[in-house]
């Protein structure tokens, strides 16, 4: 397990990416600086390498890795994971799918982290492929950002507000 810290000892989030991504220039530059700006504290940020058996992780190497990887992110106090691999993020919070989960925060669905919050962003490998990749991290950040600050709000939550369904025809 790789990591690297970008502040002090006392840490509340982490970022967890594929080995190949754990480079600190580009971790700070796509991420760190992001939430700098948004106006969070990453004085107490760390990040993680996440474990292939393959190109695709299997759900057992999943599991075993993240069996290893949650009790040291559980000591270390951290209550937000910035998930940077759909697969993992999958595994972390039960859903089906991770794209259509940019800009939430979702809890830990995996049995004694229920506490832990998770908030997808996509690799930023794949921003020099696709141009619009950076625009739904940022909004994965400042989900994650609003929800540390008690001001999230579900995206569409609030599409309906004065809503009156006829009774007749």
């Amino acid at each position: 397990m790789h990591h690297i810290t970008f502040g002090n000892t006392a840490f509340d989030t982490a970022v967890l990416i594929k080995e190949a991504g754990l480079q600190e220039t580009h971790l700070k530059k796509h991420y760190q600086e992001t939430l700098n700006e948004l106006g969070y504290d990453t004085s107490g940020l760390i990040a993680f390498s996440l474990t292939y058996d393959k190109k695709k992780p299997s759900a057992a190497c999943r599991k075993e890795y993240l069996g290893e990887l949650l009790p040291e992110i559980e000591k270390l106090g951290i209550n937000y994971l910035i998930c940077a691999d759909g697969e993992y993020f999958k595994t972390l919070t039960g859903s089906k799918t991770a794209e259509p989960h940019i800009g939430y925060v979702l809890p830990c669905t995996i049995k004694d982290y229920e506490h832990l919050f998770v908030s997808y962003v996509v690799n930023y490998q794949t921003y020099f492929v696709a141009p619009d990749k950076p625009a739904k991290s940022k909004r994965a950040l400042e989900a994650l950002v609003k929800h540390s600050q008690d001001e999230y709000e579900v995206l569409g939550a609030d599409v309906l507000r004065d809503v009156s369904y006829p009774d007749t025809y």
